[in-house]
């Protein structure tokens, strides 16, 4: 359901309250019309879901998310993939700090100073939102390129460059938002006010419900979503022993994109089907309308709707965990810039320090003769008296130098390169 119809569906409610339409009509004439819900339970649940719970969940959000764009923006974290989940971010703290904006209307402190940027703070839930989808979609679009067809994915970076491409898949997001916006920020100008007495208006902005954003936001990204990340899983493979470097790293970060979208699905379907019984309710609404009455959300879905939309918060609040939980590389370089979390980096101890080995090669200088007048029995047999890290030139997780006595009594070393674990 649309959260703007809504807040003007409760003021007009308030306005009306203790008001009984059925002293004034029929009971035929008024069939689904001027029923107006329990504004104390609506209240309750707005208090609860819209006031609390999203203060507590917008600030934790707010927080990860601020945390996110620190090690996001590093250099060592820069690529297309982690460019778009910088815009993500960005998206999704408009999105919060707009909801947050609104709830002192929902704990019973409506301050009059706010009322006048209502519809400013309206205009960035949906603009947030909107961004917010569109830009989980590219996502999914630009990991669907890489694994699904990685020549022309390396071809395009080679020519265009990762920041070019990154707006490439920015600015269209965007743009698309405000567009699909435009009838609501009409709305809430006062242009819009003047309209709202007007039948055609009022037909035209429930009808808009249909495109946006119950298609737009709603069951167009459900559909695409499903259908690409089928297509991203089916070419991973379920080892990557026998993969490159690269495409290991590529596979990882699909990982986590597919993870990003498996959230947002559970999270937005409550919304998508409050939409769906929305629109289902169309003809009713628009009956009402054309006798003259006026229509009214019933209470459970004013209950439901708050329910959603805490949901939607919730998602945009806890990338950060997820961040955490599926990117090694995400861990690694929170690890790094905060030593007391090194706990959360699952990296082994040698791969603390810019991904090479710093331990220090262990020399030894002895004599063979010293070696046959220790305890240690060769039985004319190799064996190894011990392994040594070097700082080798290319990166690795290990150099394993390993020297050996042979039975002819000379000594020799081996040394192997052992490749540095894929991190995302």
């Amino acid at each position: 359901m649309d959260y703007s119809t809504l807040t003007e569906i409760y003021e007009n409610v308030t306005d009306h309250e203790g008001i009984d339409p059925r002293d004034l009509y029929d009971e035929e004439e008024l069939g689904h019309c001027e029923v107006i819900p329990d504004i104390a339970t609506i209240k309750t649940w707005k208090f609860w879901l819209s006031g609390v719970l999203t203060v507590l969940t917008g600030s934790l959000g707010l927080t990860g998310n601020t945390i996110s764009l620190w090690i996001l923006c590093k250099r060592s974290m820069r690529n297309i993939f982690n460019m778009l989940l910088i815009t993500l971010c960005f998206a999704d703290t408009i999105f919060i700090i707009s909801n947050l904006a609104q709830t002192p209307r929902f704990l019973a402190q409506d301050l009059s100073i706010l009322r006048s940027f209502y519809p400013v703070i309206d205009t960035g839930i949906q603009l947030g939102l909107a961004l917010s989808v569109f830009l989980t979609i590219v996502i999914t679009i630009e990991r669907h390129q890489s694994v699904c067809d990685p020549l022309h994915y390396e071809a395009r970076i080679q020519s265009r460059g990762e920041r070019r491409l990154a707006l490439m898949y920015f600015i269209p997001s965007l743009v698309i938002a405000i567009v699909v916006n435009i009838p609501r920020i009409i709305a809430k100008c006062s242009i819009g006010t003047s309209l709202q007495s007007s039948p055609w208006f009022i037909r035209f902005t429930v009808l808009y419900q249909i495109v946006h954003p119950i298609t737009t936001t709603g069951l167009i990204p459900v559909l695409l979503l499903s259908i690409l990340n089928y297509r991203i899983n089916k070419k991973i493979p379920r080892t990557m022993f026998t993969s490159s470097r690269r495409r290991a790293k590529d596979f990882n970060l699909a990982r986590l994109c597919t993870i990003l979208v498996v959230v947002f699905l559970v999270l937005n379907l409550p919304r998508l089907l409050i939409g769906m019984y929305e629109i289902s309710r169309i003809g009713i609404i628009l009956n009402c309308y054309d006798k003259g009455l006026k229509y009214y959300t019933p209470t459970w879905q004013w209950c439901m709707d708050s329910v959603a939309n805490y949901l939607v918060v919730i998602n945009s609040s806890i990338n950060f965990v997820i961040y955490c939980l599926a990117g090694s590389q995400f861990r690694s370089q929170l690890a790094k810039s905060f030593k007391v979390f090194r706990f959360m980096s699952a990296d082994s101890p040698v791969l603390q320090n810019s991904g090479r080995c710093t331990t220090p090669t262990i020399a030894i200088h002895t004599s063979i003769s010293g070696l046959r007048n220790s305890s240690m029995n060769l039985n004319g047999l190799d064996t190894t008296i011990i392994k040594g890290c070097n700082a080798p030139t290319t990166p690795c997780s290990l150099v394993e130098t390993s020297f050996v006595v042979s039975k002819g009594g000379y000594a020799r070393s081996n040394s192997l390169c052992v490749p540095k674990p894929v991190n995302i």
